[in-house]
């Protein structure tokens, strides 16, 4: 699954979306991208594509990805995913080197870098896995 953005110039909205979309997750066509609710065939039967009939509008959007990049539990299913495929070292290995400098790992050898990557944050985590994805020859998707 390919970007045509370097994750540094995605919104963490979109980062969500990609791996919100890695993992399968998709919102349904037939339903409301805001409230949600059943799409009808004019504003009198509901929302229609162009047209949310929810008034006052839900705070949170339907079509809005789960939180990856900031929660870490919604990390550990995307991390579950890559340990299913098999793919442990490669993910270890790029989040290595996004989340420690390349110096670092010849200065702290093996348990150092052991450290950092238990210590990355969620938004490197994704991005691990994000990078993985472009540079794979045969890409996993959902």
């Amino acid at each position: 699954m390919m970007s045509d953005k370097d994750w540094s110039d995605m919104t963490p909205r979109e980062r969500d979306a990609w791996i919100a979309e890695w993992m399968g997750h998709r919102p349904d066509p037939s339903r409301c991208r805001i409230c949600g609710w059943s799409i009808g065939e004019s504003i009198a039967d509901g929302c229609t594509y162009d047209n949310c009939s929810m008034r006052p509008p839900p705070s949170k959007r339907y079509d809005d990805p789960l939180p990856y990049t900031t929660d870490m539990a919604l990390v550990r299913l995307a991390e579950d995913k890559i340990e299913q495929y098999g793919l442990q070292w490669e993910y270890a290995q790029t989040l290595a080197f996004i989340a420690a400098p390349s110096s670092f790992h010849h200065d702290q050898g093996c348990y150092g870098t052991a450290w950092i990557v238990l210590r990355s944050t969620p938004d490197q985590r994704c991005e691990a896995i994000w990078r993985m994805m472009q540079t794979a020859s045969d890409p996993v998707e959902a």
